[in-house]
């Protein structure tokens, strides 16, 4: 008695799924999925459009910080002498330093907008990037213009939450107000 073995051949499995496969489900529902994308497309344009923007204004006076005290012999009380008028260059520099990138990563640190979102948290990115991308965005919704013929420096910040409009603002005139005090000092 001779015993044969046999190798039973294993099942096979089944094809995975080709480009052409998958692209045939689209094409056979493709009216669904035109319909889901309008859908979509139009419940992003409405949330958009009708969600609350809120928007916290703050102004900033520009205007020499001291007088000067005049002492001479032919005096017989010191007088002040006034730096006169603020030049449109000096307000200039001063819309610039307020859209410095330092103060306003002072401003994304302190106000707490370099919090990980959920893509952050997703790419796993570091500090430095993450910090970069929240100081872009500060960028993208701060607006500092100066006021014609006028001495002030309008700064609006454009958000959906009004406590961070408002916190905002507070942080980039404390981080402003700070970074000339520090310049003072070196004077």
């Amino acid at each position: 008695m001779r015993q044969e073995l046999r190798i039973m051949p294993r099942p096979a499995r089944p094809p995975a799924p080709s480009l052409r496969d998958l692209l045939t489900v689209f094409f056979r529902y493709k009216r669904i999925w035109r319909l889901s994308f309008v859908c979509l497309f139009l419940a992003a344009c409405a949330y958009g459009l009708l969600s609350d923007r809120y928007e916290a204004h703050m102004t900033v006076m520009v205007r020499h910080g001291r007088t000067d005290p005049i002492f001479g012999q032919a005096l017989p009380e010191p007088t002040l002498l006034s730096h006169g008028e603020v030049s449109e260059e000096e307000i200039n520099s001063e819309v610039e330093l307020l859209q410095d990138d330092e103060i306003l990563g002072t401003v994304v640190e302190s106000s707490g907008l370099n919090a990980p979102g959920w893509f952050e948290q997703l790419t796993n990115q570091d500090e430095p990037t993450r910090l970069a991308k929240a100081v872009r965005r500060l960028q993208r919704h701060l607006e500092v213009e100066p006021l014609p013929r006028t001495t002030l420096i309008a700064v609006k910040y454009h958000s959906f939450d009004p406590a961070q409009a408002t916190r905002v603002l507070r942080c980039l005139a404390q981080a402003y107000l700070q970074r000339h005090a520090s310049t003072a000092a070196y004077r």
